[in-house]
């Protein structure tokens, strides 16, 4: 078992995303199937992460990840609760190519975690 601190790492997916593209994964964590939409907003007012519940997946939104030397979340992010009562998280880090922001290719590393508390 691989662990960061007392977190499970259960996946780790490292994503190349043209310009303007959206990323979908599926991840299924201990059973539970979670299918994701992962959103880039690099021309936004503030940089952010946002989760977004939808009907059938959650749309994880980065907003102004705009640095070609890369950004990155500094602590796990909670996605959700498995049924087991176990809490999913995400880290992630994001190095946007090219000089133009709404034009340039994400380099995107996304890690899942699972445990009791971060």
């Amino acid at each position: 078992m691989n662990k960061i601190g007392k977190l499970e790492i259960i996946d780790t997916r490292t994503l190349i995303v043209p310009p303007k593209e959206t990323a979908w994964l599926t991840l299924v964590a201990k059973g539970w199937a979670v299918k994701l939409n992962i959103v880039f907003e690099p021309l936004a007012a503030e940089q952010g992460v946002r989760i977004e519940p939808q009907t059938d997946h959650a749309r994880i939104v980065f907003s102004k990840w705009d640095n070609s030397l890369g950004s990155a979340t500094i602590i796990p992010v909670e996605l959700g609760t498995h049924s087991n009562g176990e809490k999913l998280y995400f880290m992630a880090t994001h190095y946007l190519i090219g000089n133009n922001p709404s034009q340039a290719t994400v380099k995107f590393d996304i890690q899942f975690l699972m445990g009791r508390a971060a």
